[in-house]
């Protein structure tokens, strides 16, 4: 599935876009990173553990979204030390 805003740059997406959206773009340019064979191979590590925490992060704001009651739509209230 592809979203339109999956073709934002990483520009676009820090300047205009959500948090969602950056992440998207950081996510396709690092993957375009570990494609290209000039990348360096000590490089490639870093790279791909950044990867794979974007990708997490992205499905977490997915399943947050899909989710009808996410713990963002409860305010969070005072904390009470004495209902311990």
């Amino acid at each position: 599935m592809t979203d339109p805003s999956d073709h934002l740059t990483i520009e676009q997406a820090a300047e205009n876009g959500t948090r969602r959206d950056l992440l998207v773009s950081l996510r396709r340019r690092l993957a375009a990173a570990l494609d290209d064979d000039r990348t360096q191979p000590r490089d490639l590590s870093p790279i791909t553990l950044r990867l794979r925490e974007l990708a997490e992060e992205i499905a977490g704001i997915d399943a947050e979204a899909d989710d009808p009651i996410a713990a963002s739509d409860f305010p969070d209230e005072p904390f009470d030390a004495t209902a311990l």
